[in-house]
C-alpha cells in the first residue's frame, strides 16, 4: 500500500488526477464508465504487492490483452523483478509493461512518457552513452534477506553476486 501511495503522489505531483480502485474485478465497469463518460483511461498501473500469491500468469496477460483490445488502455505492472520473471515465464506478457518496485522516481516518469507518447522535455536531447550497470558482492547469512536485497539491488540496474558468508565473499572476490 506504500507503493500505491507513492504512485498516487507522484501522479499528483505531475498534474494527473488518478482514480484508485480496490479491487482488480472493478476495473472493467471503471473502464466502462469512463468510455462512456468520453474520458477513457490510457493507462491502468496494477500494483502488485511483493508478497501476492494469487494472480496467475496468464491472468495477467489476459487482463493485458483484454484491456488493450476493449478499451485501449495500456497494463503496467508494477511489480518486483522476481514477480516479473514469474509473468513473463509463464504467459504471453509481452502487453504488458513493467515497471519495477522499488519505483524510481526517473523510471516511473520515463515509463509514463513513452506509454503516453509523450516527449520529455527533461531529457537531453543529445544522446549519451548507457551507463554501465554498477557490481555488488551481497553477503549475509539470512537467505531471505539476500533474495530481497538483491532483487531491490537488480532493479536498480545493478549486477548482484550473493555470498552467504564472510568465507564465501573472500572466495567471490
Amino acid at each position: 500500500e506504500d507503493c500505491l501511495e507513492q504512485l498516487r503522489l507522484l501522479l499528483n505531483e505531475w498534474q494527473s488526477s488518478p482514480d484508485l480502485i480496490s479491487a482488480i474485478h472493478d476495473c472493467f465497469p471503471a473502464m466502462k464508465i469512463a468510455r462512456q463518460n468520453d474520458s477513457p483511461y490510457d493507462l491502468m498501473i496494477l500494483d502488485i504487492s511483493p508478497n501476492e500469491r494469487k494472480i496467475p500468469p496468464v491472468l495477467l496477460s489476459n487482463l493485458a490483452t483484454q484491456l488493450k483490445n476493449e478499451f485501449g488502455c495500456q497494463l503496467i505492472a508494477c511489480c518486483t523483478p522476481s514477480h516479473q520473471r514469474l509473468f513473463k515465464s509463464f504467459a504471453d506478457s509481452s502487453s504488458v509493461i513493467y515497471l519495477n518496485k522499488p519505483v524510481a522516481h526517473h523510471e516511473f516518469f520515463q515509463l509514463l512518457c513513452d506509454s503516453l507518447k509523450i516527449e520529455d522535455k527533461t531529457r537531453p536531447s543529445h544522446q549519451h552513452a548507457p551507463i554501465k550497470p554498477t557490481s555488488i558482492l551481497l553477503v549475509d547469512d539470512n537467505p531471505a534477506n539476500l533474495q530481497f536485497t538483491s532483487e531491490l539491488l537488480t532493479a536498480l540496474n545493478t549486477h548482484v553476486r550473493q555470498a552467504n558468508s564472510g568465507p564465501n565473499a573472500i572466495e567471490a572476490c
